[in-house]
């Protein structure tokens, strides 16, 4: 039996927190804060410690009312993992750290003490595993299974069905049926949960038809746009501001709508560009978009811009006419209460509602005194009167009475609870569900249980899982049967993950394998499969309408003999990238082998081994992995796990041999904090992070290392350095020897721009150095990287691929002296006192840093090679104490 305890967000909107104990473990559902509520923000808490804790942590999206409080909790549970996906993990980033940026104006201006400190949330942030959409993981020993499904609302947002051996919950965190202009509505799994978790934000209402709203909206902005006035948009920075942005952009470029200027702030801007960064997640419409301008908020010709600086604010509250769209939603933080209160008092402007306001909140406040024909109020802590024009509308992202109804029913639960709602939503909601024949439907309150009991679940253990009939791994030959067995099935139109595919091809244990997922799916997308992507859903697989049957002999036999050197590069490529930890890779012609270097080969040997094994047979070359894993990696991960007011007597010493990063610490931190850091630390690296007389629980199975013994191929330094400070031939092999130019004939004449800009970017995508941008200058291309010193390490490279695109390709000759000097700042250690900016000459190819203390022996030499070897930069220092 199961049980779900709800300590918070039940009869309410805001502070979701639901404790779940199933198959003997406890875990916790979102931990978000309320919102205008100051003094009764944090969930109820005290069941969990009461309980024995937690054993996992699950977001179900990046909202504050779900996320806000995680940190907080994590700080008593540090060990323990968190599960969201990787765009909830992206957004969440951006919406904690803006949280911490609103908690210390508030210590200072109100002597309000902050609920968490930066270090909580980095800690949080550490912990957390992605789980890509309609994958299942299997966790805390194979006695959960976890899947997460698009709940639509937005971007990452995620329904979390939760498999255990005594029931089978769905969690719907927070739903949107219908389809935005950013992202596709919710995909209802074909599953039968023992009991549906669901939100009832809109119980009781229909939404209003969305395209007469956003008409009606269109409409009114349009008025106050004639008459030259201003529109401020109060809008959610995650979700709603980009549905506005989108909106009036298309309607402006159909010339719906006069061209003004779109200006965005706040915590919009670095939203804007999240969604940017996941193409597949978006609608198809605006996923093509973005595939052909890039960022499909901020472009080139486009009437959204953002606001980066205080003279760009300052235009845009003082430009007539002009939209602006802007944090928070309600009013009641970030930039658009200063824009409210520069718009409210002139008749010409008007203010957009556009999604839920709390009852305490100044949007609500500003609803109200509209609706009486304006008159005072109170905004930013000052009393003004509302004489602009306000509009409400309905451009909700949760569902409404009938949408949630027709998912419960799709689902066919035993039972519902409801939650997430008030003021008789519920109530409404659990009406419609009973004449839906949904019989049992709970209305929980804070600090309430529900029982749970086994009636749909078939979930056994990972541990008595089969292990499927397949012995040979899935490949292309293997397509047109696989094929038929869906045909078999008389489902035409139905939709699979690449686990449900895997499992029906007879391999239930590749299915639960991240790497062997990876690389299936790319035997799926090749050319000639009897499968395609789903449009709305790139992670889900249909069978082609007009698959046939593969007649012996019609399969194209694969090639005998191991591929040429590029093909072998591009395949190493279609498998593996810089997020995986390779950074760099090289083949040996004469012995056949390709060698791959990851960060961190140890882990990389375990995480990889099906890829890399699968790779042998595609290639028909031997891979060899480099044993020695990359040294600045290792130091750049001690110091992102590491709190981030945490302070070091000494660069951290590096112990190759026996596999061990050694810290001593100026500041004191909790051993539990130290010894969750160095789990992590173990977990990805392979390595022991030891902290300098301070003593943690060694790695099981493997006795402590001796911290005297220095492996004798390493310097004798307490090193930060990757390398030896390389000599231009050196820089230059080790730069250009991981880059893979195609086998193409040169060029007749110029190619198309587009192409040969894709071309490059392509090459280079494996590189050392980042190559910045590629555009035209001239009659010539014009590529940039960090200096044209480091630019002149790939003159070769570019020299064979102007030959290819027809185009003489030129260095840009100007360094990016911000970036260069942030660098050379990130390297000196704080303890040696820089007095002062960096100097910086370009001339001389020299960044100058003023120090106040001698630094040790070998390492000023040490950093002077990291900061050459990123950046062609010399690297001086002048002492003066």
């Amino acid at each position: 039996m199961a049980k779900l305890t709800f300590l918070g967000g039940a009869d309410e909107v805001g502070a979701s927190c639901t404790l779940l104990e199933i198959s003997g473990r406890r875990l916790l559902v979102d931990c978000g804060i309320r919102m205008n509520a100051p003094g009764n923000n944090l969930p109820w808490l005290s069941p969990i410690q009461e309980l024995g804790g937690i054993d996992a942590i699950i977001l179900t999206h990046a909202h504050m009312d779900h996320l806000g409080a995680m940190p907080l909790i994590h700080q008593s549970y540090p060990h323990v993992p968190i599960y969201m996906t990787p765009a909830t993990l992206t957004l969440g980033t951006i919406l904690l750290m803006d949280s911490l940026k609103i908690m210390q104006m508030e210590l200072e201006q109100e002597g309000e003490v902050p609920l968490y400190p930066l270090h909580a949330v980095e800690m949080m942030l550490g912990a957390t595993r992605p789980v890509p959409f309609g994958r299942s993981i299997d966790i805390l020993d194979g006695d959960i299974r976890l899947t997460f499904t698009p709940a639509g609302h937005i971007l990452g947002a995620a329904a979390v069905y939760v498999e255990g051996t005594d029931a089978s919950l769905l969690m719907s965190g927070d739903i949107s049926v219908t389809p935005q202009k950013t992202i596709p509505g919710m995909y209802l799994p074909r599953i039968k949960p023992d009991l549906v978790v669901a939100e009832s934000t809109y119980g009781g209402r229909m939404h209003a038809n969305r395209a007469a709203e956003e008409h009606r909206l269109v409409e009114q902005v349009s008025e106050v746009i004639d008459r030259r006035g201003s529109i401020l948009f109060p809008a959610f920075a995650v979700g709603r501001a980009q549905e506005i942005i989108l909106l009036l952009s298309q309607a402006m470029e159909q010339k719906r709508m006069r061209r003004v200027p779109i200006f965005v702030d706040g915590m919009v801007r670095s939203v804007c560009n999240a969604y940017a960064s996941y193409p597949d997640l978006l609608s198809p419409w605006l996923k093509k978009r973005a595939q052909k301008v890039g960022n499909p908020f901020f472009f080139r010709d486009s009437p959204a811009q953002p606001v980066n600086d205080p003279r760009t604010r300052k235009a845009a509250a003082q430009t007539r006419p002009g939209i602006i769209v802007s944090s928070s939603g309600m009013l009641s933080g970030g930039p658009s209460p200063v824009y409210a209160r520069q718009l409210i008092d002139d008749p010409a402007n008007h203010i957009a509602i556009t999604g839920y306001q709390d009852e305490e909140s100044p949007g609500r406040a500003i609803q109200e005194v509209a609706r009486a024909g304006g008159g005072q109020l109170r905004l930013n802590n000052e009393e003004v009167r509302l004489d602009c024009s306000v509009g409400t509308y309905g451009l909700s992202a949760h569902a409404d009475t009938a949408q949630i109804v027709s998912a419960m029913c799709s689902f066919a639960p035993a039972q519902v609870a409801l939650v997430h709602g008030e003021g008789g939503a519920r109530e409404a909601l659990r009406d419609a569900l009973h004449q839906a024949q949904v019989k049992t439907v709970h209305l929980p309150t804070i600090g309430s249980s529900i029982e749970v009991t086994n009636i749909k679940t078939t979930f056994y253990p990972k541990k008595k899982a089969s292990k499927g009939e397949r012995k040979e791994p899935f490949a292309h030959k293997n397509l047109p049967e696989l094929g038929e067995m869906i045909r078999a099935q008389k489902t035409p139109g139905r939709l699979y993950t690449v686990q449900e595919l895997l499992v029906l091809w007879g391999d239930a244990e590749g299915a639960q394998n991240d790497n062997e997922l990876l690389r299936v799916a790319t035997v799926l997308d090749s050319k000639n499969s009897p499968f395609k992507k789903d449009k709305k859903r790139p992670f889900l697989y249909t069978l082609r309408k007009h698959f046939r049957s593969a007649k012996k002999g019609d399969a194209e036999e694969e090639k005998s003999g191991p591929l040429d050197p590029a093909s072998a590069m591009q395949r190493v490529d279609a498998y593996l990238s810089k997020k995986d930890g390779l950074y760099k890779r090289s083949g040996h012609n004469q012995r056949q082998t390709l060698v791959l270097s990851f960060n961190f080969p140890k882990r990389a040997k375990e995480l990889h081994k099906a890829v890399i094994d699968q790779l042998k047979v595609e290639t028909g070359w031997e891979i060899e992995l480099r044993e020695t894993p990359n040294q600045q990696a290792l130091m750049e991960l001690v110091h992102r796990l590491l709190p981030s007011d945490a302070k070091l007597e000494k660069t951290p010493s590096l112990h190759l041999q026996e596999e061990k990063i050694v810290v001593q610490l100026a500041t004191a931190l909790p051993i539990p904090s130290l010894q969750a850091i160095a789990d992590q630390y173990l977990e990805k690296t392979g390595f022991q992070l030891a902290f300098k007389g301070i003593s943690l629980t060694p790695p099981p199975q493997e006795p402590p290392a001796s911290e005297e013994t220095e492996a004798p191929d390493a310097p004798k330094v307490e090193q930060t350095t990757q390398k030896e400070a390389p000599s231009t031939d050196d820089a230059s092999v080790s730069s250009t020897s991981s880059l893979s130019i195609p086998d193409l004939p040169d060029a007749s004449s110029p190619q198309e721009l587009n192409q040969a800009y894709q071309l490059i970017r392509n090459v280079f995508a494996g590189a050392e150095h980042e190559l910045l941008k590629v555009g035209q200058k001239g009659q010539a291309l014009e590529v940039t990287f960090i200096s044209p010193y480091v630019g002149e390490r790939y003159a070769d490279v570019l020299a064979k691929l102007s030959k290819i695109v027809g185009w003489e390709i030129k260095i840009r000759p100007r360094s990016d002296q911000h970036k260069i000097k942030e660098i050379a700042k990130q390297l000196i250690p704080e303890e040696w006192g820089l007095r002062k900016e960096p100097g910086f000459h370009q001339d001389q190819a020299t960044i100058k840093a003023k120090i106040s203390v001698e630094p040790p022996a070998g390492e000023a030499q040490a950093l002077n090679a990291i900061l050459q070897q990123k950046t062609g930069f010399s690297l001086e220092f002048d002492v003066k104490k």
